[in-house]
């Protein structure tokens, strides 16, 4: 291959690298609102009563139940460029989700019953914070920062 024909390929990758979204969710998951980033150990996603391991690239949807292992971790990043990140033996509930920046419709709703859990905001934080809202057992957390860490431990 002549060095041109090399550059200008190397260009064209560089320009469709740059230009491409962060996230883009696959045809089959046009209604996912995020994806599992980063594993470790075991983790499980539940949706409509059926629990599947969690696997890079599993689309994640409203409603979802993610949910670590002893000794797992899960990052997950949303549409809006959120990351939500799961320690171990976590157990969290994605209530709501709604990114719909047309009709400047945005809002995020987790409920976490277990664990720890982080959250790097997003859009709809920055934009609506007012719409942004953590549950645990014992209280709701408003979010209007852009980064937090809960910790939920069963007081049994």
């Amino acid at each position: 291959m002549k060095t041109a024909t090399r550059l200008r390929a190397c260009a064209l990758a560089i320009a469709i690298a740059f230009t491409a979204p962060t996230w883009a969710a696959p045809a089959w998951a046009a209604d996912a609102i995020g994806q599992v980033k980063t594993l470790t150990g075991a983790a499980s996603i539940i949706r409509e009563n059926q629990t599947t391991a969690a696997q890079p690239g599993s689309p994640i949807y409203q409603d979802d139940t993610l949910v670590t292992a002893e000794g797992g971790s899960m990052g997950v990043t949303f549409i809006d460029n959120a990351t939500l990140s799961l320690g171990s033996q976590s157990r969290l509930t994605i209530d709501e989700y709604v990114y719909n920046v047309a009709e400047d419709k945005m809002s995020f709703g987790a409920t976490i019953v277990d664990g720890v859990m982080s959250l790097i905001s997003g859009d709809i934080v920055k934009v609506r914070p007012e719409n942004a809202v953590i549950k645990t057992p014992q209280a709701t957390i408003g979010i209007r920062g852009t980064r937090f860490v809960v910790r939920v431990e069963d007081s049994k």
